[in-house]
């Protein structure tokens, strides 16, 4: 993994809140009052509390995380993880759920089904495989190839 990794998750946050700042910037300023008190609002009202210098140094880190992926992925086509470190609506102590990691360099990727967890039991696992830039048509080959040996895409969670 890029050594940048351990850091990743903390710049895709402040670079997600910035942005969001950014963009949602005239809308706070003439109709906050449509916003309440959400998650949205909190993480938009932060993202404009964070200073120039600490958005560029996670702008900088990014660029390197991306590199050091670019590189990564150079040696292989495809990268599989498990979609979220948990099973759906369990909750998870991993630092970094590996979408984030894609969010961040902009690597194609999709989540597909992968079966149920026993602990709790039923819900819905999923398998994330990623490629390089301009990759897509590796991934879905690479998923097709795994739907054709598995039957977890035509199951259905039992639900009481």
């Amino acid at each position: 993994m890029p050594v940048t990794s351990s850091v990743i998750d903390d710049v895709q946050s402040i670079v997600r809140i910035c942005e969001a700042a950014s963009y949602h910037e005239p809308f706070l300023a003439t109709k906050a009052e449509r916003y309440g008190r959400t998650p949205v609002r909190r993480d938009v009202e932060a993202g404009s509390l964070i200073p120039a210098v600490e958005y560029l140094r996670a702008q900088k880190v990014r660029a390197q995380f991306t590199a050091q992926m670019r590189a990564l992925f150079g040696t292989f086509d495809v990268f599989m993880t498990p979609g979220m470190p948990a099973p759906a609506g369990e909750r998870s102590n991993a630092p970094q759920p590996f979408r984030r990691m894609f969010n961040v360099c902009g690597f194609p990727a999709l989540v597909l089904p992968d079966g149920f967890s026993i602990s709790p039991p039923g819900l819905p696992i999923g398998l994330q495989i990623a490629a390089g830039p301009f990759r897509e048509e590796t991934i879905y080959a690479a998923a097709a190839a795994y739907e054709r040996e598995t039957a977890w895409h035509t199951k259905r969670p039992a639900l009481d």
